[in-house]
């Protein structure tokens, strides 16, 4: 499997957590840590390691981001 597909797996089960209407973060079996909150950190760790494999350079990137999307409307997708 290729790491985006693994980023895309994490956030497929962070959304199939909040479908199932389970805690955000909740020990399951063997005492390992679940729950929407927990998902979205494993996709966290993954794009950080992208990066890192890619010779990204994250936090140009994500200052870059910031600078855009101050410059733009609160609500430019009309969503919350």
């Amino acid at each position: 499997m290729k790491s985006n597909e693994l980023i895309t797996t994490e956030i497929a089960e962070a959304t199939e957590a909040v479908r199932d209407g389970l805690p955000a973060i909740y020990l399951g079996d063997n005492d390992k840590p679940e729950g929407e909150a927990i998902e979205l950190a494993d996709a966290v760790i993954r794009i950080m390691n992208y990066f890192t494999r890619m010779d990204w350079d994250l936090d140009f990137c994500m200052e870059l981001k910031n600078n855009y999307n101050k410059t733009r409307e609160r609500l430019h997708g009309k969503r919350m």
